[in-house]
């Protein structure tokens, strides 16, 4: 099953998140096989597999599509592809967090403020009605709570890994794998935020949580 998840997400899907996040599980899997005198080999291995995985069906071309659309935002920044409006809302939420780098704009602010700070820019600007969230889940924070919202966020995930930490070890690695998917999946998208994806995560974590909690498993520290 697993080989047939991985197989999807690398050669059906196009999802460029979904490939990375594939690479970070696969990458997981080998350095805790690994016996620990050679962990540190375990620095080499998400390259080695992002070359291999660049090979594979899809994953090339999409990958070469976001070099493009990077080289073709470079030289004229606008919200025409999917990299370039991520770049794109990502350098506008960086110029409203400026604006209340402590504060925040409050919950529910990104949208208003993004239209605000465009609109500033360019008066032939047209509100922007769709999206809701700067493809971003830290910057989505930030943008609403402040410095101190992103603070909060990481330390929600990092309080996570540690109570996954104290649990059995096959729970504490299923638990670690699903947190370091979410947080690759936030780079790219505000994947809390998101009504399915969110859902998902949420559930995830809660019910894995719960299972190490209540299935008495001794600490491991």
């Amino acid at each position: 099953m697993s080989l047939l998840a991985l197989g999807s997400v690398f050669i059906v899907f196009v999802g460029r998140t979904g490939q990375l996040v594939g690479l970070v599980m696969v990458a997981l899997a080998v350095f805790w096989a690994l016996p620990r005198r050679w962990r540190l080999v375990a620095i080499a291995i998400p390259p080695l597999i992002a070359f291999m995985a660049y090979n594979l069906g899809a994953v090339p071309q999409r990958f070469l599509t976001a070099e493009s659309e990077v080289s073709s935002y470079m030289e004229k920044p606008a919200a025409t592809t999917s990299t370039g409006i991520r770049l794109y809302f990502w350098k506008s939420s960086l110029e409203v967090m400026a604006q209340n780098p402590l504060a925040g704009s409050g919950a529910g602010s990104w949208t208003t403020q993004y239209n605000k700070n465009e609109s500033l820019k360019n008066p032939d600007f047209e509100a922007l009605k769709a999206a809701s969230n700067p493809h971003q889940e830290f910057l989505l924070w930030g943008v609403q709570l402040g410095v101190g919202g992103i603070l909060l966020l990481l330390a929600f995930l990092a309080a996570v890994r540690q109570d996954f930490l104290e649990m059995d070890e096959s729970i504490a690695r299923a638990g670690q794998s699903v947190l370091a998917a979410l947080v690759v999946s936030c780079l790219f998208n505000s994947s809390i935020y998101d009504a399915h994806i969110g859902s998902f995560f949420c559930l995830s974590l809660g019910v894995l949580l719960a299972y190490g909690i209540h299935a008495g498993t001794a600490p491991k520290r």
